[in-house]
């Protein structure tokens, strides 16, 4: 019964992943692996969607706990070694850095160096986290740049449409004054 439950809560995690459902994806990998499917197949889907959300530790954390299930044959191994290549780490840090700016309180210089980084990332073809995205809508907001925010967060919702973090801005931003 419970490896129902949990084969019920992979297929779901599935198709929200096809609905661009990603944090509600998560949620359901992450619960299906608890239930007793196939543990290393749920680690793994979950920690594309952790990814996709910017959740670096969090992925890593699955992919690990993944191979720990299964080690022979498993795509945990290569999501590992590109987290860990020196191409990701320069992309972590320069995230790092973007983040770090704007705990020290300077707004504007984090807006330019995210909408830098941004518009590289852009050009190199390289993956933009959710997290990211989510960040700019707030430092545009916090300038009442508001259309060009709820823009962003809209770019956020069509990634993922159950992400609750810009949901939960456009919500705030819509009491307000509207956007």
């Amino acid at each position: 019964m419970a490896e129902e439950a949990g084969f019920l809560l992979y297929h779901a995690g599935m198709r929200a992943v096809s609905e661009n459902q990603i944090t509600y994806a998560r949620e359901c990998f992450s619960s299906a692996a608890e239930w007793g499917v196939d543990s290393s197949k749920c680690l793994n889907a979950e920690g594309l969607c952790s990814y996709d959300l910017g959740d670096y530790p969090k992925a890593r954390d699955c992919w690990i706990r993944s191979l720990q299930c299964q080690d022979q044959d498993n795509p945990a191994r290569m999501y590992l070694e590109h987290l860990e290549s020196e191409e990701m780490s320069r992309w972590i840090r320069q995230i790092n850095i973007v983040t770090e700016t704007i705990d020290r309180r300077s707004p504007l210089k984090a807006l330019i160096r995210l909408q830098v980084f941004l518009f590289n990332a852009k050009r190199r073809k390289q993956h933009i986290p959710i997290r990211l995205l989510n960040m700019k809508g707030l430092l545009l907001c916090h300038f009442s740049l508001k259309h060009a925010a709820w823009k962003t967060w809209c770019r956020v919702l069509a990634r993922d449409h159950t992400n609750r973090d810009a949901v939960r801005y456009l919500a705030v931003n819509e009491r307000r004054g509207g956007i």
